[in-house]
């Protein structure tokens, strides 16, 4: 048991550097419509966009500080923070004036770093956003919340939405950001995080279930993809199409997992978003890599469509 978890730490700290080695790989260019913080002023100013509050959740080994830019520029730097802190204390920094609109930046994660990366695993990581989001609806006195939500944190959403009808009804949209939503390669699945992250997991096969049981009952497509291929990567360049990945760390995120049941029609329409698809009510592949892909003009094209009601 030893050698397992020492091993898992090895492959923690290797996914930290791939994170951090990877964070310049995805440049955006300046005039993209999306970037600009006048352009969300546009946006939030017209009476087609709900008002319910948008939650930020970010991946394995993240932080508030993943989606930092982001919020920023569709904001105006004017949003709160919650951290799970243990099962008795949340903190955050709402102080309980009314803002002109909701937006949270969560992390699900303690701080004490090394015992998540031993022991937390996503239906702790559930649990704990099934907490969060309690909060927002009380402050907020909303009853529904938009998750826009990065890797790892698209699972512990889509795992919240299938918990009851109660919990699905309470997301009117949820765009999930390079999620391995079929799982990620990987020989050995030492820590409980990437067991669970494992192709073959039963973390993935239940959620999996209950969520096409679930939207099967709700027919209305909430559930809003964007998934990245790293164009930098010498390894693309030599796999087929269904296994070329983002570069996002241990196991890689293929655009197969990203974009479950509609990959290949997503890459053959490379950074253009198309909506209401089959599955899908936003669907896009981009060139990006694994962390440039929060600050990507198709990321936040698919934040507009999870804000907007009616959007076409």
């Amino acid at each position: 048991m030893k050698i397992k978890k020492g091993i898992g730490l090895v492959l923690m700290i290797l996914l930290f550097f791939g994170v951090f080695l990877t964070s310049s790989g995805a440049q955006v260019k300046a005039e993209d419509f999306y970037l600009h913080s006048g352009t969300w002023t546009d946006i939030f100013s017209k009476k087609e966009t709900v008002d319910y509050p948008l939650l930020f959740l970010h991946g394995l080994a993240g932080n508030p500080a993943s989606w930092e830019k982001t919020i920023k520029t569709i904001s105006g730097n004017e949003y709160y923070e919650m951290r799970y802190f243990d099962h008795k204390r949340i903190f955050h920094n709402y102080h309980g004036e009314p803002p002109e609109r909701w937006f949270w930046n969560l992390s699900y994660y303690t701080l004490n770093t090394v015992n998540e990366a031993i022991s937390g695993d996503l239906t702790t990581y559930t649990d704990r956003l099934t907490e969060m989001i309690k909060l927002v609806k009380k402050f907020s006195g909303k009853d529904r919340v938009i998750i826009i939500a990065h890797s790892m944190g698209g699972l512990v959403a889509r795992k919240y939405m299938t918990r009851d009808q109660q919990s699905w009804d309470s997301v009117y949209r949820l765009l999930s950001i390079a999620t391995p939503h079929n799982g990620i390669d990987l020989p050995i699945g030492i820590i409980n995080q990437l067991e669970d992250l494992k192709t073959d997991s039963y973390f993935l096969k239940e959620l999996n279930e209950d969520w096409a049981r679930m939207a099967s009952l709700n027919p209305t497509k909430k559930w809003g993809v964007v998934g990245g291929i790293d164009s930098d990567s010498f390894l693309n360049k030599q796999l087929s199409d269904s296994k070329k990945t983002d570069s996002g760390g241990p196991g890689y995120i293929t655009i197969s997992s990203a974009i479950p049941y509609e990959w290949e029609e997503a890459i053959a329409q490379l950074d253009q978003a198309t909506y209401d698809t089959e599955h899908f009510g936003f669907r896009m592949a981009v060139e990006s890599s694994h962390t440039g892909i929060v600050f990507h003009a198709g990321t936040l094209e698919g934040i507009h469509w999870a804000v907007t009601a009616d959007f076409q």
